[in-house]
């Protein structure tokens, strides 16, 4: 008992020493750091395995290969413990590569997962993108006679969810109850979002299953109103908003953003309106998609309230991009003469450089009056300002026939 209470003072020592090697240690800086005791200890698995679910639990990826070959180098069989302590440094560490070279690693030196090093090695794949590899793995779980946990489960929808891979997503979700597992609010999340980013026509289906959530957060009620706004269902979008707040869910930035995009493709610029000005008082700040889209609701049934909301963008700061353009464009030609010297300067206010191509304003014909000098000084001092010289064009067509 007195000589196992030793090891396991070296082995925290040890433990110590790793960590302050920094974030990339090399291997012979890890074995140094193991003191003799250790060293002749080696046979026994169990301080190997304490070592590295230590450094697996802190995330130390690096720390955690090198002592893997370490005691693979002091001829220490390596068993699954070892294999998952340095799977969910991986996962920590978010390097899911090397957890997926590990995982082959596994299988090539006979080492059999358990439920903990396949939870990993799901997560990996799902982060990395690797839907295919993900579903893989959790067939490979269950023909081991290892049943997939909830979380395993969640990453596999999630991994769909980011192939979009809606069917894949929907028939792991509807297997967990058959496996002896109740989806939880990530799968159904995830289940809803793969919905949402599938280019069916999927809004019902989201609906219906956001009706099965055993508690509602803002993700998966974001990925609803998501899932309606592509269907231009604003009036529905409108009440899931509400929806969230009779129960107590704080809707964000993105729940805000969808709802008035499903206003927009409507052209229901008052409701649009009402969401973005609802932002300011909320804890929220309106971001570049929120100006767009309620600046591409007003475009044409309120294009001097368009125009004022593209000039505000400077004083928020707010860098306009093609889409805004686009919808400036259609407020110009909607609006009067009047508002475009502000648009124009406002422009010049930001010193537009999104557009770098040849410049196409025909100042051979003529400036019409009113607009003196706006048009001629962008033309010397920024040939680029395409944009600019497009807005009057699409205005003043007759100016240059």
């Amino acid at each position: 008992m007195r000589e196992e209470g030793e090891a396991i003072s070296a082995a925290r020592r040890a433990l110590r020493r790793i960590k302050g090697l920094g974030a990339e240690p090399q291997f012979q800086e890890v074995s140094d750091a193991l003191p003799e005791a250790l060293r002749r200890k080696a046979s026994d698995p169990k301080l190997g395995t304490w070592l590295l679910a230590r450094l697996g639990g802190s995330g130390c990826t690096n720390a955690a290969f090198e002592l893997l070959h370490v005691l693979q180098s002091l001829q220490l069989e390596g068993n699954v413990y070892h294999y998952s302590s340095v799977l969910t440094a991986c996962e920590k560490g978010s390097a899911w590569a090397n957890a997926l070279n590990l995982g082959n690693d596994m299988a090539s030196v006979a080492v059999r997962p358990n439920q903990l090093s396949f939870g990993a090695l799901i997560s990996s794949a799902e982060k990395s993108g690797l839907w295919s590899w993900a579903l893989h793995l959790l067939r490979k779980m269950r023909s081991a006679w290892l049943v997939p946990d909830a979380i395993s489960y969640s990453a596999g929808i999630s991994a769909c969810e980011k192939g979009c891979q809606w069917r894949d997503a929907l028939t792991n979700l509807e297997l967990m109850p058959v496996f002896g597992q109740l989806p939880n609010i990530l799968s159904y999340s995830g289940a809803i979002s793969a919905c949402e980013k599938a280019s069916g026509n999927l809004w019902s289906l989201a609906l219906g299953l956001s009706a099965l959530l055993p508690e509602r957060d803002v993700v998966s009620q974001s990925a609803v109103i998501s899932a309606v706004e592509k269907a231009a269902k604003w009036g529905l979008a409108l009440s899931l908003l509400e929806e969230m707040s009779l129960a107590s869910v704080v809707a964000n930035l993105v729940s805000f953003n969808a709802a008035s995009s499903a206003c927009d493709r409507r052209c229901c610029w008052g409701a649009a309106c009402m969401l973005f000005h609802s932002l300011s008082s909320k804890t929220h700040k309106a971001d570049l998609l929120s100006y767009n889209v309620v600046i591409s609701a007003c475009s044409v049934g309120r294009p001097r309230d368009a125009l004022r909301l593209f000039m505000a963008m400077a004083s928020r700061k707010i860098l306009p991009d093609v889409t805004t353009f686009a919808a400036v464009e259609r407020a110009c030609g909607a609006s009067d003469e009047q508002a475009i010297p502000e648009v124009l300067q406002t422009m010049e206010r930001w010193q537009i450089r999104l557009f770098r191509t040849r410049f196409c304003f025909p100042c051979t014909k003529g400036v019409p009056n009113g607009w003196p000098h706006i048009f001629e000084e962008a033309a010397r001092a920024r040939p680029y300002m395409v944009v600019s010289c497009t807005l009057w064009i699409s205005l003043q067509p007759r100016d240059f026939m």
